[in-house]
């Protein structure tokens, strides 16, 4: 888990020389309150207190605890307060080049992981912690297909099974100075989603609803299937829609993909198509004026009167809306054939937003050199976010804790 933001931590040591008690441990209380991440990225402190927040600590023999040694203390939690006291045997319980690993938690915040290298006897702190949620959350979707189970490089059809498969990724990115995530607490790294698919006919008439309830893990994405058999010839559209779910969130604004796609009869004849998929964008949150590479795969086909199929070359047309809904780009891109009627081509270009906010980026594609009448476009779109700053979706951490060495009278 690389660095991405650091809290640097003094320490205020007071010591006596006059009634001081002969302690074991040193002992270091914190108090936690909440923070949280605005849109602009900016960290907010507020005073509010953080209560039942819970820890445990682990033996380490690396400096970023790579692997897990042995739990030097069994989970501690502040319940109705908010403070957690730490204590820290007299002597390193740790080889040389090692450390204490300490993670601190609760479902409803961002972990928080602390490097300790602290022995004695005495006090230190109390200090202030911060149990952090981000202001915004989204559920970036970074594929999105629609495939004819039968026969993947040929329309949907008619009473052939069909499935829609999207990519969602996290909102939240590793960032600790600890590498290793104790099993226990997994979910304490992943972020609760809802993935909705919703099929609506040409006419806006919803035919097929479905959602998934995911848990996503920080810096990680998640697929999901859905599966759908048509019934009826026609255009239809497929969108897939992310929420955050999760506590850590405090709200969500929610990621939204497209595809529209034609459903025709078992055994065409005479007839040609462009098939779109896996439109995907090389970010999904940006800077204005950040270039975003796209790239989507392709196939055009056409058959024939005996229902053989050929290759096309088609032409992509590229749209791309702003957040108020307007059209501020537009390309068009001619892709040569397929090299075989089975592999799709990746057709690539890019986008570069100039103000805050959702942008979509549509592409819709023909076929180009079609020998008949009949033929069918397909389209596909997907959402970016940009900011004047990037989103900020990481946990806050600390810098090592210590090294300090604190003795009766010194």
């Amino acid at each position: 888990m690389g660095k991405q933001l650091t809290f640097l931590l003094t320490a205020l040591i007071l010591i006596t020389s006059l009634t001081v008690p002969v302690l074991a441990t040193v002992s270091v209380p914190i108090d936690f309150y909440e923070s949280y991440y605005n849109d602009a990225g900016v960290l907010v402190n507020t005073n509010t207190p953080a209560f039942d927040v819970s820890a445990i600590g682990f033996i380490c023999d690396t400096p970023n605890c790579d692997t897990l040694g042995t739990q030097y203390f069994s989970e501690i939690n502040s319940g109705n307060s908010n403070r957690l006291t730490f204590s820290f045997p007299t002597n390193l319980q740790f080889p040389s080049g090692g450390t204490y690993g300490i993670y601190v938690y609760n479902e409803d915040y961002i972990a928080w992981e602390i490097v300790a290298d602290i022995a004695g006897n005495g006090n230190l702190g109390p200090f202030v912690g911060r149990m952090t949620q981000v202001e915004t959350c989204r559920i970036g979707i970074d594929e999105f297909e629609v495939i004819n189970d039968a026969h993947p490089n040929e329309p949907i059809m008619v009473d052939l099974t069909t499935s829609l498969d999207a990519t969602a990724t996290s909102p939240l990115n590793n960032a600790g100075n600890l590498n290793a995530i104790p099993a226990s607490l997994r979910r304490h790294y992943q972020v609760g989603a809802d993935i909705e698919l919703v099929i609506t006919d040409g006419a806006g008439n919803v035919v097929n609803t479905q959602t998934e309830d995911v848990l996503i893990d920080f810096s990680g994405e998640k697929h999901v299937e859905f599966s759908y058999t048509p019934t009826k010839t026609g255009r239809y559209t497929a969108t897939v829609t992310t929420y955050a779910t999760d506590a850590k969130c405090k709200s969500t604004q929610p990621h939204v993909a497209d595809e529209i796609f034609t459903i025709i009869e078992d055994g065409p004849i005479e007839q040609c198509y462009v098939l779109l998929d896996n439109l995907d964008a090389s970010a999904q949150n940006v800077y204005v004026d950040d270039t975003v590479s796209f790239t989507v795969d392709k196939i055009a086909n056409f058959y024939d009167n005996f229902g053989v199929l050929h290759t096309l070359p088609a032409k992509l047309y590229v749209k791309a809306f702003n957040a108020a809904g307007n059209l501020v780009e537009t390309q068009t891109l001619n892709s040569p054939a397929n090299n075989n009627v089975v592999d799709p081509k990746t057709v690539s270009f890019t986008y570069k937003p100039k103000t805050a906010g959702y942008h979509t980026v549509e592409v819709t594609a023909e076929a180009s050199n079609c020998p008949y009448s009949v033929s069918y476009a397909d389209e596909v779109s997907v959402s970016i976010f940009s900011t004047d700053r990037p989103p900020v979706n990481t946990a806050p951490v600390w810098s090592t804790f210590g090294p300090y060495e604190l003795y009766e009278n010194s």
